[in-house]
C-alpha cells in the first residue's frame, strides 16, 4: 500500500460564551488507522462465518466492533490483519463492511473503494399455496433476507405485501393475467430484495380452476356515494354457504340479501366521495372472484340530498358548480339553471333525461358525459340551451351556450352505421316508399331529409318513418312526396354514373337544442317571386324564398371549444351521433352550432355521425385549430355556410363522408353568406373527401382563399393562396344555384393542386376557377350544368404541361338521361382568359343541341378580348356535333396537339376566324 502521508493536522479551535480558548492540535495519521482489505466469503446469509482481511486489527476482540448491513457480525477470534466473525440477519442486499477499533476508530480502504458483502435472500415456503384465478388468499411467504421494500410476485404479477419481518412475507395473492385454457396454472415465486437481490423457485404456486369463481356481470354498473343501491352480482363458482361469501366495494361492505352460487345480491353502503373501483367477492377458503366484468362506480346522485350537503337540489334559476374531483351523476331532469359551472364530472345516468340551463361551462379539467365511445347513451338525453338576445354574456362565449374552456366534452348518442345513403329507385310525386341503396337501422318516427336533384333547392323535402322493412332498404314515409328525385344510374363513354338522391338522417337519441321563444313561430308565406341566385339579382323577399317556412327568432344554442391555452391539451370535444338543432345565433359572429375555437392542435377532437339541421348560423365551424375530424354527419336547412372553415390558418383537419343538403343565404351574418357554400375552405391544406353536397342556394363547395389568415389568426408568415393542396377527393355536388366547386378569387400553388374526383350534376356550373395558378382538375364528371360544366377564367404563375393548370381524364357531359336535350350545358368547357391551361384524355358527350357547345372560349372576357391558348391532347367526342362556339373572331386559340381534336394533324391551331363563325 501506498501512503500518501503520515499524518494530517488540524488546529481545535474552542470558543465559548464569546470567549476563546487555548487552540488545540488533532492529527489524522494513516499509521494509526485500520484497513480493510477484503472478505470471504463475499456473499452470504445470516448465521454463516466470514473473514476479514486488513490491517490495524486488535488481537483483542472486545476492543472490535464489525457491522455488515444492518447487524453486527459477531467476532470470534482476530489478529492484526485478520477477523472471524457471525453474520446476524440483515436484509437482502449490498453492504459495506464497517470496523471500528478501540483507539483508532472507524476502518478505511487502502484504496478508497468499499469492500462490501452480498446479504443474499432466500425462499424457503409458500403456506396455502393455491387459489382461484382470481387470487385475493393471504399466503405466507417464508425465508431470510426479506424487508418491508421486498416484492414477491407470482406469475410475475405483484403479491401485495401485507405484513412483512425479515424471515417471512404476508401478501395478497393477485389474480392470473395469463391465458388458462380451463386447466390448473404452475407460477414461479420470485423474491425480489434490495439492490434487486433475488430467489425464486418455479412451480411453487397453483392457480386452480376448481378453486376459481368468476363474476360476469354487476347491475347496475354505479350507484350513490349515500348508499342503498341494490346490486345483483351474476357468475359462478360463488360460496353456497351462509357466511361464505364477503363482497366489498372500495373497501365498504355491500350487505348479502341473497346469495347462490350463480348470483349475489347485496345492499351497498355509504361512502365518501366518488370512485371507479371493482366490486370484490371474496371466499375465504378460494381467494376472490375474478373482477374482468366486476366494474362499479361510487358516484354522488344528482337527486340526493347527500350530494348537496344534505340539502334540497338546485331549484330554477339557480347557480350550480360542480366543484373539482366530484362526479355527479344526473339522474332526474332538471329545472332550468342560470348557469352550471362543471369543474369535476357530470354524468348522464343510462335513462331518458334532459338538462336545461342557460349557460354551461367546464373548467378546471372538468367533464361533461353523456354515453362514451365505448359505451354510447342508449336511452333519450337532451340538453336544452335557454335564453334570448338580451341575455347576460359571459366574454368569449356568450349565452345559451355549452362551452368548454378546459376539460373535455363526451356526448356519444347510439350509433348509426348509415347516416346517408342514396335511393335506389326513383321517387315520384306521391310516393309513400323510398327504396335505399343502403339497409339502415333507422327507426319507426324518425326524421329525413330527401335531397332535390332538379336545379331548385325547393325540392328539399322532410319526412316521417313509418315503417321499415325487414331488410332495411325500404322505408315508408309520411307525408307523400311532392317532387321526383332521381336515382338514375348511365354508363357514358365507358364511364358508369350513379345521379342518385341523397337521403339523410335527422333524428339522434342524444339532443341539444335551443329553447324556442312562441313569440317568434308563425307561418312565413311562399315568396310569389321566388328565388334567383345570381350575384346581381334583385330579391323581391327575404323570408319564403324557398317555400312557405316557419318564423323563429333565429337565437339558438351553441357549443364552443375553446382552450384557454393553444395546443396544449387542455380542452377535447368528441360528439357522436347527436342531433343538434335550433342551434347558431344570427347576426353574430362566433356563435355557431357546433364551434372548434381557436384551440390550436385539437387531435383526438372529433364530430361523428351527427344531424344538424334547421340551423341560424353555420353548423359545424373549424376555427384556429388543427387536426379534428369531421365525418359521418348530415347537415340540413343550414343559413350560411355549413361546414366552415373559417380564417385560413387551418390544416390538417379532414372533412370526410358528410351529407349537407339545403345551405341557404343568410343575411344575417357575411357578405360570403349571402352566397354560401355547404363547405367553405379558407386554407386548401387540409382533406376534404367522400362528401356530398346538394339542393343549396349557391355552392357546394368553395375554396376561398385569404393571402394571409384574417381575424384573431392574423399573421404574415402563412400564405393559404400558395399552400398545397391536401387533398380533394371523391366529392359530389348538384342542384345548386350557382357552381358545384368554385375556387375564388386566388389560388397559385407552389405545387400543383390536384383535385381527384368530382361530380357535378343540375348545378350553373359545374366548376370554376376565377384566378389560380397550376391548379389541376383529374377524373371530373360534370352533367347538365345549366351555364358550364369547367370553367377556368385567369390563370397565371403556372408552367403549361404536366406541372401547369390541367383538365384531365375528365368526363364533360351536355345533356342525359337526367336531363333533356333542351337543357343541354351552353359550354362543356368555358376557356379561360389567359394561355396555360392543358386539356388532356377528357371526353365531351351530348353536345349536339342548338344551345349548347363542348368549347367556348374565353371566359368573363370583354367584348372582342381573347386569342389564348388553351392546349389539348387525347381528346374524345361522342354525340357532339357541336364542338365549339364562339362569340367574336380570335376569341381563342385551340391547339392540338396530337391531332384528336381537329381530326387532322398533331399542333394544328384552331383559330376563331369569320369564316369559322359563320359556319358555326
Amino acid at each position: 500500500m501506498q501512503k500518501l502521508m503520515y499524518e494530517i493536522v488540524f488546529q481545535v479551535i474552542v470558543t465559548a460564551n464569546a470567549k476563546d480558548f487555548p487552540r488545540l492540535r488533532y492529527a489524522y495519521r494513516t499509521f494509526t488507522t485500520p484497513y480493510v482489505k477484503s472478505i470471504f466469503p463475499a456473499r452470504g446469509t445470516g448465521g454463516k462465518t466470514v473473514i476479514i482481511y486488513g490491517s490495524g486489527f486488535s488481537t483483542n476482540t472486545d476492543d472490535m466492533h464489525v457491522t455488515i448491513g444492518n447487524s453486527a457480525c459477531s467476532i470470534v477470534t482476530s489478529s492484526e490483519t485478520r477477523l472471524i466473525c457471525v453474520l446476524g440477519n440483515s436484509p437482502a442486499g449490498i453492504y459495506s463492511i464497517v470496523l471500528h477499533v478501540k483507539g483508532k476508530g472507524l476502518s478505511a480502504y487502502p484504496t478508497y473503494n468499499p469492500v462490501t458483502f452480498l446479504y443474499e435472500i432466500s425462499l424457503a415456503s409458500v403456506s396455502q399455496n393455491d387459489c382461484g384465478l382470481g387470487g385475493g388468499r393471504i399466503v405466507s411467504v417464508k425465508g431470510r433476507g426479506f424487508h418491508s421494500s421486498t416484492t414477491v410476485l407470482i406469475c410475475k404479477n405483484v403479491c401485495l405485501t401485507i405484513n412483512s419481518s425479515l424471515n417471512e412475507i404476508y401478501c395478497e395473492v393477485p389474480a392470473y393475467t395469463g391465458q388458462t385454457g380451463n386447466t390448473d396454472i404452475a407460477c414461479s415465486v420470485i423474491v425480489i430484495g434490495n439492490d434487486e437481490v433475488t430467489s425464486s423457485w418455479s412451480g411453487l404456486f397453483i392457480y386452480r380452476e376448481s378453486l376459481t369463481s368468476r363474476i360476469t356481470s354487476v347491475s347496475p354498473s354505479r350507484g350513490g356515494t349515500g348508499g342503498g343501491v341494490q346490486l345483483t352480482i351474476k357468475g359462478n363458482g360463488f360460496s353456497s354457504n351462509e357466511d361464505g361469501n364477503k363482497v366489498t366495494i372500495a373497501g365498504i361492505p355491500c350487505k348479502v340479501t341473497y346469495f347462490s352460487q350463480t348470483e349475489i345480491r347485496c345492499t351497498t353502503g355509504p361512502r365518501t366521495g366518488t370512485i371507479q373501483t371493482k366490486v370484490r367477492v371474496e371466499d375465504g377458503n378460494q381467494g376472490i372472484a375474478t373482477q374482468d366484468h366486476a366494474d362499479f362506480q361510487y358516484i354522488d346522485v344528482w337527486s340526493s340530498r347527500y350530494t348537496w350537503g344534505y340539502k334540497s337540489p338546485p331549484g330554477k334559476g339557480d347557480g350550480v358548480e360542480i366543484l373539482k374531483g366530484q362526479t355527479i351523476l344526473l339522474d332526474v331532469d332538471t329545472p332550468v339553471f342560470s348557469f352550471l359551472v362543471i369543474r369535476g364530472e357530470l354524468i348522464f345516468d343510462e335513462k331518458d333525461l334532459t338538462l336545461n340551463a342557460e349557460k354551461i361551462l367546464v373548467v378546471d379539467g372538468g367533464k361533461l358525459q353523456v354515453g362514451t365511445e365505448k359505451k354510447p347513451f342508449e336511452h333519450k338525453a337532451k340538453i336544452v340551451l335557454h335564453g334570448h338576445m338580451h341575455n347576460k354574456r359571459l366574454p368569449i362565449f356568450g349565452t345559451k351556450v355549452l362551452a368548454v374552456r378546459e376539460g373535455t366534452l363526451d356526448l356519444h348518442g347510439k350509433v348509426v352505421p348509415i347516416t346517408w345513403t342514396n335511393l335506389a329507385k326513383t321517387a315520384v310525386p306521391g310516393d309513400t316508399q323510398l327504396l335505399l341503396k343502403h339497409a339502415v337501422t333507422w327507426e319507426i318516427g324518425d326524421q329525413v331529409v330527401l335531397a332535390s336533384t332538379s336545379r331548385s333547392q325547393r325540392e328539399n323535402e322532410e319526412f316521417n318513418i313509418t315503417s321499415i322493412s325487414n331488410d332495411g332498404r325500404t322505408i315508408g314515409i309520411t307525408p307523400p312526396v311532392q317532387y321526383e328525385h332521381i336515382s338514375v344510374v348511365q354508363t357514358i363513354a365507358g364511364r358508369i354514373i350513379e345521379t342518385c338522391a341523397e337521403v339523410g338522417l335527422l333524428t339522434r337519441n342524444v339532443v341539444v337544442e335551443g329553447s324556442e321563444n312562441d313569440e317568434w313561430n308563425e307561418i312565413i308565406p311562399e315568396c310569389p317571386e321566388g328565388f334567383d341566385p345570381g350575384i346581381f339579382a334583385v330579391q323581391t323577399c327575404f323570408q319564403g324564398r324557398y317555400g312557405k317556412a316557419m318564423g323563429s327568432e333565429q337565437f339558438g344554442s351553441q357549443i364552443m371549444i375553446n382552450a384557454r391555452m393553444q395546443s396544449e391539451g387542455l380542452v377535447t370535444g368528441r360528439i357522436s351521433y347527436v342531433e343538434v338543432r335550433k342551434a347558431g345565433q344570427a347576426f353574430g359572429l362566433g356563435r355557431y352550432p357546433i364551434h372548434f375555437h381557436l384551440s390550436g392542435d385539437v387531435s383526438g377532437s372529433y364530430v361523428r355521425g351527427c344531424a344538424i339541421h334547421h340551423t341560424f348560423n353555420r353548423a359545424v365551424t373549424v376555427h384556429g385549430v388543427t387536426g379534428l375530424l369531421v365525418e359521418h354527419n348530415v347537415a340540413y336547412h343550414v343559413m350560411g355556410h355549413a361546414f366552415f372553415i373559417e380564417d385560413g390558418i387551418e390544416t390538417g383537419n379532414t372533412i370526410q363522408y358528410n351529407l349537407g343538403v339545403f345551405v341557404q343565404t343568410s343575411s344575417t351574418l357575411l357578405i360570403a353568406d349571402a352566397t354560401p357554400a355547404t363547405f367553405w375552405v379558407t386554407n386548401p391544406n387540409n382533406t376534404v373527401r367522400h362528401n356530398a353536397a346538394a339542393g343549396g342556394s349557391h355552392h357546394g363547395y368553395w375554396y376561398n382563399l385569404p393571402t394571409h389568415p384574417g381575424g384573431p389568426s392574423f399573421t404574415t408568415s402563412v400564405w393559404p393562396q400558395k399552400a398545397p393542396l391536401g387533398e380533394f377527393q371523391n366529392n359530389t355536388a348538384h342542384s345548386f344555384g350557382r357552381y358545384g366547386l368554385w375556387i375564388f378569387k386566388d389560388y397559385y400553388p407552389v405545387v400543383p393542386a390536384k383535385f381527384h374526383t368530382l361530380l357535378a350534376y343540375n348545378n350553373l356550373k359545374g366548376f370554376e376557377v376565377t384566378s389560380g395558378g397550376a391548379i389541376q382538375t383529374i377524373n371530373f364528371t360534370v352533367i347538365c350544368n345549366k351555364e358550364a360544366g369547367v370553367e377556368f377564367t385567369n390563370l397565371q404563375e403556372a408552367p403549361w404541361g404536366e406541372n401547369g393548370p390541367l383538365l384531365k381524364d375528365s368526363l364533360v357531359v351536355g345533356h342525359s338521361a337526367i336531363c333533356a336535350p333542351s337543357a343541354c350545358t351552353q359550354g362543356g368547357l368555358v376557356a379561360p382568359q389567359s394561355s396555360l391551361l392543358t386539356v388532356s384524355g377528357t371526353t365531351f358527350v351530348n353536345f349536339d343541341a342548338p344551345s349548347c357547345a363542348a368549347l367556348r372560349g374565353c371566359s368573363f372576357c370583354k367584348p372582342r378580348q381573347g386569342g389564348f391558348t388553351t392546349r389539348f391532347e387525347k381528346t374524345q367526342f361522342v354525340n357532339s356535333s357541336n364542338k365549339a362556339a364562339f362569340k367574336w373572331e380570335h376569341e381563342t386559340v385551340f391547339q392540338d396537339l396530337d391531332g384528336t381534336l381537329t381530326g387532322r394533324r398533331a399542333n394544328e391551331m384552331f383559330i376563331t376566324l369569320l369564316l369559322i363563325l359563320k359556319l358555326l
